[in-house]
C-alpha cells in the first residue's frame, strides 16, 4: 500500500477526524488533506510524529513507498536510454 493511503487506513481505523489528527502533529487539515490524497509526502520529522502517535515503526508506515520510487526511477532510465538509442541513429545519417 501507498503512504497516502496507509495514512487515511491508520486514521479511519482509528475513527479519527482530519482535524483532530492536524491538532496533534501541529500541522494544518489541508496539510494532512494533501498528504491523504497523495499530493504531497510528509517530511521527516513529521513521519517521525506520525508513527509516535500512532504506535507504529517507519517501516511499517513506509513499507512499500521505497519500491515504488525505486520504480519510477527505472523507467526515467529505460525512457533515456531509448531518447539517446533514438538520437545516437538519426546523427549517424
Amino acid at each position: 500500500m501507498e503512504l497516502d493511503k496507509e495514512l487515511k487506513l491508520l486514521r479511519y481505523d482509528r475513527e479519527l477526524t482530519q482535524e483532530f489528527l492536524a491538532e496533534k502533529l501541529c500541522v494544518s487539515v489541508q496539510t494532512i488533506n494533501k498528504w491523504e490524497n497523495g499530493k504531497c509526502l510528509p517530511d521527516a520529522i513529521n513521519l517521525l510524529n506520525i508513527a509516535q502517535f500512532y504506535e507504529v515503526s517507519l517501516d511499517d508506515l513506509m513499507k512499500n513507498e521505497i519500491p515504488n520510487a525505486l520504480k519510477k526511477e527505472k523507467v526515467k532510465k529505460s525512457r533515456f536510454r531509448w531518447f539517446s538509442t533514438f538520437s545516437y541513429i538519426f546523427r549517424r545519417n
